[in-house]
């Protein structure tokens, strides 16, 4: 009997015989699921991303700040070239924005229901 002869008997008996076709099927399935666990992990463990890119430099990007509570919110802009440029009229209210300290420019809203007077029409 050569190998390939072997080989052959032992694939059709693989298939005819359900307990091995069973033990394929539980094989695959613990392989999809160590795979599914290994992503997860790989997922949790790995920071993103991976590689970072250097910024290309029209594609600045800035974190804007929102600090709300139930009465009022800040939003806070972090201050560099081109947002004083864009809050330039800023200075006309007296406000020092070539402070070399300065690192944020602060908007403050209030929550205009509670600027009202209590009535009676106010209460409903």
């Amino acid at each position: 009997m050569s190998c390939q002869d072997f080989l052959l008997q032992i694939a059709t008996v693989a298939v005819k015989h359900p307990l091995l076709s069973q033990l394929k099927i539980l094989k695959s399935f613990a392989i999809v699921i160590a795979l599914i666990a290994a992503a997860t992990s790989a997922g949790i463990v790995l920071p993103r991303p991976i590689w970072r890119d250097d910024p290309t430099p029209g594609d600045v990007r800035h974190r804007i700040l929102v600090l709300s509570n139930p009465i009022h919110s800040d939003i806070a802009v972090p201050v560099d070239a081109d947002i004083l440029a864009g809050f330039g009229f800023l200075r006309d209210g007296a406000l020092d924005l070539d402070d070399p300290n300065l690192r944020y420019i602060i908007f403050t809203t209030i929550m205009p229901h509670l600027l009202m007077k209590p009535s009676p029409d106010n209460l409903r």
